[in-house]
């Protein structure tokens, strides 16, 4: 099966990521995080056995697809309260701050069909599959997380 030979699904072949953290007070930090990733690879796909559907035939070379390259920026502002011989931090993270929702994966069957002949050979496929090359993931949209953490 010469188009199992490729590029492995979680292939990445660029990823930067920044990291930084400024504190203007004793108490209060503020922190960043930035990252920009190529796509992951990916190719058609459709099924090649009559059981439970699990193995694959690759219909073209692995990883011979792309998914967009996406970047991702995070936020977070932290106060730092003393509580006795203790600390309470309230945490605020925003996120996913642009919003980016990137498409992560794509529906790879490209057939819904299975023929397979008399001697178990598998024949030409024929229908094929409407949802195919379209969007079934995509990166997690905005959000704000609101925490307080106690050490003692």
């Amino acid at each position: 099966e010469p188009n199992r030979y490729g590029l492995l699904n979680q292939d990445r072949p660029h990823v930067v990521k920044l990291f930084g953290t400024f504190q203007p007070l004793e108490r209060f930090n503020l922190g960043v995080f930035f990252r920009v990733q190529s796509g992951r690879a990916w190719n058609a796909v459709a099924r090649d056995n009559t059981g439970n559907g699990t193995v694959i035939n690759y219909l073209e070379k692995a990883g011979s697809r792309r998914t967009p390259t996406w970047s991702n920026l995070d936020l977070l502002a932290a106060y730092r309260l003393p509580v006795g011989k203790s600390h309470v931090t309230l945490e605020a993270r925003v996120l996913n701050v642009l919003n980016s929702q990137t498409v992560l994966s794509y529906n790879a069957t490209q057939f819904n069909d299975l023929n397979v002949a008399a001697n178990g050979s598998i024949l030409a496929y024929t229908i094929p599959n409407p949802l195919f090359n379209t969007p079934n993931s995509y990166a997690t949209p905005r959000r704000i997380l609101l925490s307080a953490l106690m050490s003692f």
